[in-house]
């Protein structure tokens, strides 16, 4: 019998000293007594002052039991959510989960997203016989659901748009230098005929355990998948972590135990291992099957990878024969299609509603009112007359005076607790990210419009209306009084850098702020806002696009999307050297969009010009100019052939010489600048310019006036800023994308062996008949057959080793190491952040970090010319990978890219 337990108020609960109201009292009199000596010797209840101290108390023990509230419940809103967004407190589905990362992760993906599918496999393209081949390949093989199957020979086009809606799946998925090979296979039925003889308990359903051990054989031959619901594996004691592990789905959870792979061969003794888990079922006397149309009979069977075995019901129920323990049973076929069908049904609707049964990730938790201030006044006894009862009118004005008096005394006590109130019920705008709020961040404030006759203290001779006006004006003096006692700006920005940096730490992770340093301090024209906010601004869009960035850190472009995309991989990069592009971008067309002369990377005499008339004048910069008056002095600073205007018209246009890409990082400093008056013009102003590795200023530019000058300055000064900015950016070729089709005859190899007696390598094997991947694979194998075991199959192995090789269009030979786990990295290297050494180096190493650890990296930094000799081939290349282009066309423009690529042939290990 279950005891009931009787309900009651425990007297001895632990509570914490804030909510514990006779500790706090009894410590407020201990503390009372050290202060006033002999000054106060009543410390009765019946004493004005302990009354005032057993209310401050008391509204002390309210602020600590609201304080004790749960995270969630303090952080939760009138409407029962989170804001992630404002306090970066993000859900468990945004921030424990990643893109794929592991086969299973695509496997769990492609179900997700492909509902014509009930199974999938990808296999890894490996090589037995060594290291350098072609990795990151997968082999991608599915089983669509039977419903769908039935409907290929009525509509020959659906296999083409499962296999494309498969397809685009991996590539919005894939990592980066994965790929998947072009063709991919749906499965096709092999039926397979099971003769069986099977001892059941009698008092089972014959035909119900007939159709069982079917689904089981079916099952084993063709899994399927089926999706949970996070309250269906938490039942499953899985941790939260493990639930959330890997891609966030749509339609619940796949955890990897339910992935089953697709299977070719099988042993009779699988299927009886698993019919012997069927209740019901005692023994199985024989079990074999017939694979084809000679009855011949075999224990076990390997189909081709193109197939998956398949039972036909119909025969099923005749082949397989039931007996019990005494008798043979006669099963009903007509019963058996009955049950089958219904069970059918079933399974259907369990896999179904496990779809419907998705997790809500968005949890709806209770609101509580932290911010309701509710003012001690209420509860003083009645004599002090400071409630809203108040204090009769037959009171002297003495009297009334105290009372207001009192009031006004406790107003400051009350504005500190219900301060306190209001900042615990907005501690979401604390953690907030928005910065252009003025409310957004700050310390919060409570006014007291609504504690006992407070209008006596605000404004005490305004007559109703007045008062009306002022509570609605948000700019009154009382406002104003509590915004300014609040905290100073440069106060709210050191804390909220604290605060941010701590946010940020809490997913490991660690602001770097050099690069938005100098972002800063080369392009942002409007110094009247500081670096410190600058650079809080740009952690805020960071903690915004945290769960983002990270889920996608490592993952590849879609080459088959309409639009030029950015990878995740490239996303997160971007986003932390402060560069905006959302997609790829054709960096060298900066100079075919604006009428500029350039022979930037060649250093001579050429001229460089640019006409600073197609810049507009909004926006120009606000620093100052130094204006010189004196001639002598312009010529003093000049070197004297530059001193003529040969070539300079007053036409707003500047030529520079012998400046190369240099101009755009130091043009921009009008440090380097002076104006001045013409030498040959009375009335007309010149620029002169100065690198700071150079020892004489020369005239760029000459003009009608110091106005004209002073403004077209301006305006070259932010049109050289703008040209960094929209040049910077980066292009990532995984070398994987550049390979031949793997069934093409272009794959060979050589094999290298040394002897003791021997310095240099000797070529044992050297294969040059060209043949495919498979091929050669095969070829290989049965070279070391043939071998005598001279060969031993250790890739790690330096000696002996085989060199795998790729055969080019043009009969250039190359090492297929080369597609091996490699980027290569182009920058642009005339962006004025990107002439900066250290900032190279900086974001080289940034690459290292950031890549995973087994990819290898090449840097190049090109100059304009050979930038937009490698962007033309480049983008021609990414649209070819968009499927309409032909083999052919698609491999000699990869064959383009490797030529532009590996003039080094120098990867560095990240």
């Amino acid at each position: 019998m279950k005891t009931i337990k009787p309900k009651f108020i425990e007297k001895n609960t632990t509570q914490y000293p804030a909510e514990n109201f006779d500790l706090l009292v009894q410590q407020g009199i201990n503390l009372l007594q050290k202060i006033t000596g002999d000054k106060w010797t009543d410390y009765n209840i019946h004493d004005p002052g302990i009354t005032i101290l057993e209310q401050l108390c008391f509204a002390f023990t309210d602020l600590a039991y609201r304080t004790g509230f749960n995270i969630e419940q303090i952080l939760t809103e009138e409407n029962g959510y989170i804001d992630e967004e404002k306090n970066s407190f993000f859900n468990k589905n945004k921030i424990l989960t990643t893109h794929p990362i592991t086969k299973n992760d695509y496997r769990k993906v492609l179900l997700d997203e492909v509902n014509e599918i009930i199974n999938i496999d990808l296999i890894p393209v490996k090589s037995e016989y060594s290291n350098d081949y072609v990795k990151g390949l997968y082999k991608i093989f599915i089983k669509v659901k039977d419903n769908i199957e039935s409907k290929f020979k009525a509509q020959p086009f659906l296999e083409e748009e499962i296999i494309k809606k498969v397809r685009n799946s991996f590539l919005s998925n894939r990592n980066i230098c994965e790929d998947l090979v072009r063709k991919i296979i749906i499965l096709k039925p092999k039926e397979i005929d099971i003769d069986a003889y099977i001892i059941i308990d009698e008092n089972y359903n014959p035909e119900e355990l007939l159709v069982t051990i079917y689904h089981k054989i079916q099952n084993l031959f063709s899994p399927k998948t089926r999706f949970y619901s996070e309250k269906e594996l938490v039942d499953r004691n899985m941790r939260v972590e493990e639930i959330f592990s890997g891609p966030l789905l749509k339609n619940g959870f796949i955890p990897d135990f339910e992935l089953k792979p697709l299977k070719t061969y099988f042993h009779k003794d699988n299927l009886i291992n698993e019919i012997l888990k069927i209740k019901g079922v005692l023994f199985v006397k024989n079990l074999v099957f017939k694979i084809d149309e000679a009855n011949k009979h075999e224990d076990a069977f390997d189909l081709e990878s193109l197939f998956y075995p398949f039972i036909n019901s119909v025969d099923f129920a005749k082949t397989v024969k039931l007996s019990s323990t005494n008798r043979d049973i006669i099963v009903n076929e007509s019963s058996f299609k009955v049950v089958l069908k219904n069970k059918d049904k079933i399974k259907e609707w369990q896999h179904d509603i496990a779809t419907v049964l998705k997790n809500e990730h968005k949890e709806k938790r209770e609101f509580k009112n932290t911010g309701k201030y509710y003012s001690i006044q209420n509860n003083f006894p009645l004599i002090y007359g400071i409630g809203n009862e108040g204090l009769s009118s037959n009171e002297n004005n003495s009297r009334k005076a105290k009372a207001k008096q009192l009031k006004a005394y406790l107003f400051f006590f009350e504005q500190v607790l219900a301060n306190y109130t209001k900042q615990l019920q907005e501690v979401s705008n604390f953690f907030s990210t928005k910065l252009n709020s003025e409310k957004e961040g700050r310390y919060s404030y409570y006014p007291l419009y609504d504690i006992p006759s407070v209008k006596e203290i605000l404004k005490p001779l305004a007559s109703q209306e007045e008062w009306r006006q002022f509570v609605e004006n948000k700019n009154n003096a009382y406002l104003q009084v509590l915004k300014n006692s609040q905290e100073t700006n440069e106060h709210f920005y050191e804390r909220k850098h604290k605060i941010f940096d701590h946010l940020y730490a809490r997913f490991n992770q660690e602001f770097i702020t050099y690069p938005i340093d100098l972002y800063y301090e080369l392009f942002i024209e409007n110094k009247n806002i500081s670096n410190s906010d600058f650079v809080l601004k740009w952690k805020a869009e960071m903690l915004k696009k945290l769960p983002e960035i990270e889920y996608n850190k490592t993952k590849g472009f879609n080459y088959y999307s309409i639009e030029h995309e950015l990878s995740g991989f490239e996303k997160k990069i971007f986003n932390l050297l402060n560069i905006s592009n959302s997609l790829k971008k054709n960096y060298s067309s900066i100079f075919d969009s604006v009428k500029i002369e350039f022979v930037l990377e060649k250093e001579h005499n050429h001229l460089s010009k640019i006409d600073t008339n197609l810049v507009k004048k909004k926006d120009l910069i606000d620093e100052d100019i130094d204006i010189i008056d004196s001639e002598d002095e312009i010529i003093k600073m000049s070197k004297e052939d530059m001193l003529y205007d040969r070539g300079l018209n007053q036409n707003n246009s500047y030529i520079f010489r012998n400046q190369g890409i240099s101009i755009l990082r130091y043009g921009i400093n009008v440090k380097n600048y002076r104006i001045g008056p013409s030498i040959n013009n009375k009335e007309g102003y010149i620029i002169i310019y100065k690198n700071p590795d150079e020892t004489a200023w020369r005239i760029i530019s000459k003009h009608i006036n110091k106005e004209t000058a002073v403004l077209s300055l301006k305006k070259l000064i932010k049109f050289l800023r703008n040209i960094s900015i929209e040049s910077e950016g980066f292009h990532v070729i995984e070398h994987l994308l550049l390979r031949p089709d793997l069934d093409k005859k272009v794959f060979s190899y050589s094999f290298f062996e040394k002897h003791i007696d021997e310095a240099n390598d000797k070529i044992n094997i050297e294969k040059h008949n060209w043949c495919t991947f498979e091929e050669r694979e095969n070829d290989i194998a049965k070279n070391i057959k043939n071998d005598n075991g001279i060969f031993i199959k250790n890739k790690t192995n330096f000696y002996p080793r085989f060199e795998m090789l790729v055969a080019l269009s043009n009969g250039q030979v190359i090492k297929e190491d080369f597609y091996n786990l490699r980027l290569t990295v182009v920058f642009p290297s005339w962006p004025a952040r990107f002439q900066d050494t250290d900032f190279r180096k900086f974001i080289e190493n940034l690459f290292k970090t950031l890549s995973p650890a087994y990819l290898k990296i090449n840097f190049m930094w090109l100059k304009p010319s050979p930038m937009k000799e490698f962007e033309e081939e480049y983008f021609r290349w990414l649209d070819s990978l968009k499927g309409g282009a032909s083999y052919e066309e698609r491999n000699k423009l990869s064959e383009k890219i490797y030529n532009l690529i590996d003039k080094e042939n120098t990867f560095l290990k990240s």
